[in-house]
């Protein structure tokens, strides 16, 4: 099985200038586009950063917490997916509006995977999501940098997508 991964992350906003009507500014030029920090990459196996590996899946929280094991993911149709030796290129974290609490997404207490530092911890409300691209710059998984841990309240849960190469 190969993988691919086409990422995008696209905000183009579209104001128009307070001066809108005046003598100075044409109506036809009425509105200025702000889009220069978009960004879309296609990644495969032969490009740099590669992508060989992804899993797909919704994390549930047992008494508040659960962890995610890089060397023991599970991809499409629940075949395994060790992710030793890569390094994560795309982690995406959403929070169902439907949790009642927050939910911390961190290294594990115990051979932590530090996705964006030692200092790494990003706590989404319920309804939010956040990205990561890795650009080829995240820590290589291995024995001593594989978990991370999720905590929060009771079973609530947060669905993930982990792409690594």
């Amino acid at each position: 099985m190969s993988t691919a991964l086409t990422y995008q992350a696209i905000a183009t906003v579209v104001e128009t200038p307070a001066g809108n009507g005046s003598a100075f500014v044409k109506a036809t030029d009425a509105t200025v586009t702000l889009d220069g920090m978009n960004t879309t990459v296609v990644l495969g196996a032969a490009t740099t950063p590669p992508v060989s590996k992804s899993a797909l899946f919704t994390a549930t929280l047992v008494a508040g917490t659960v962890n995610i094991d890089l060397t023991a993911l599970v991809g499409l149709g629940g075949g395994a997916q060790d992710c030793t030796g890569l390094r994560v290129q795309l982690a995406r974290f959403k929070a169902p509006a439907g949790n009642a609490n927050p939910i911390t997404i961190q290294g594990g207490d115990t051979n932590s995977y530090d996705l964006m530092g030692s200092t790494f911890k990003t706590i989404l409300q319920p309804g939010q999501e956040v990205t990561f691209y890795g650009c080829n710059l995240a820590p290589v998984v291995g024995s001593g940098a594989k978990t991370m841990k999720l905590t929060g309240t009771g079973s609530q849960t947060l669905q993930v997508e982990i792409v690594a190469g």
